[in-house]
């Protein structure tokens, strides 16, 4: 799980997006604006949601890849703050992204925040539960639309589990330990094996571009080669690979001779 790198969305759809949530914003009542939002949400569509989709697929890991857990195919408009929740992001951009369905459900309508005594509080509405505007804290989900997880969590390549990152703060640790958690990034056996399978993919291209370049390979063979580090799946095993690559005896020996794998 990466930060996101940000596509300009073009202004007729974002004029689109605008117009929407102002419809919701501008009634008084929170209840009321989770049913215009619920209800204006059900029927989007034209253009300029195609739009919205496009650029997203744009900003998808690897080939259409959840940008969540990179595995699988992304295929549904996730929205980070649950719209049920915050009808006043529902038809914000930066709270869009792609994810796949085994990510997205169990997320659904889920959120949490940290209270001021440093504790998670999860919100999620429960049938006939009454729709009051939920309590304000800091969020527990790592957005990767606007943070870095990587500044959060690392991925340690023995296991190919997500862990905290080493010496944040209570609060940085229960955000990484709360989207852990929540996306089930280290429970899924085929997430853990998928990124184990990374590792040698990414390791062997690294191999393979090294003896290209001391094949005589020409500089535009050379860059396309790597490019293609940018297009391949979990791209979060490759920047831990480059992060943590001076305690990775041969990974640090193959940069050593192609140093310029570390931009790729």
């Amino acid at each position: 799980m990466i930060e996101i790198p940000q596509t300009p969305l073009a202004q007729a759809a974002l004029t689109y997006l605008a117009n929407k949530q102002a419809e919701i914003n501008a009634l008084p009542d929170y209840a009321q604006q989770v049913i215009k939002g619920k209800s204006l949400w059900s029927n989007k569509g034209g253009t300029n949601f195609e739009t919205v989709k496009s650029t997203l697929t744009l900003m998808c890991v690897g080939s259409k890849r959840c940008n969540y857990c990179e595995d699988s195919a992304a295929d549904e408009v996730e929205h980070v703050k649950p719209k049920d929740l915050y009808p006043e992001d529902t038809f914000v951009w930066g709270n869009y992204l792609y994810a796949c369905g085994p990510c997205n459900g169990p997320k659904n309508n889920f959120f949490a925040v940290i209270d001021q005594n440093n504790q998670i509080l999860e919100l999620a509405r429960k049938k006939n539960d009454p729709v009051v505007r939920p309590q304000a804290g800091n969020d527990a989900f790592i957005n990767p639309r606007n943070e870095n997880p990587l500044e959060y969590m690392v991925l340690d390549l023995a296991t190919m589990y997500f862990v905290p990152f080493p010496g944040i703060g209570a609060v940085q640790k229960k955000k990484a330990e709360y989207t852990i958690e929540k996306l089930r990034l280290n429970t899924r056996d085929y997430l853990v094996k998928a990124r184990a399978e990374a590792y040698e993919a990414y390791l062997n291209a690294m191999k393979a571009f090294v003896l290209d370049k001391s094949s005589n390979k020409t500089q535009a063979e050379l860059e396309n080669s790597l490019s293609k580090f940018k297009t391949k799946q979990h791209p979060t095993v490759w920047a831990e690979m480059k992060r943590q690559h001076q305690a990775i005896n041969e990974i640090a020996a193959l940069i050593g001779q192609a140093p310029e794998l570390l931009d790729a």
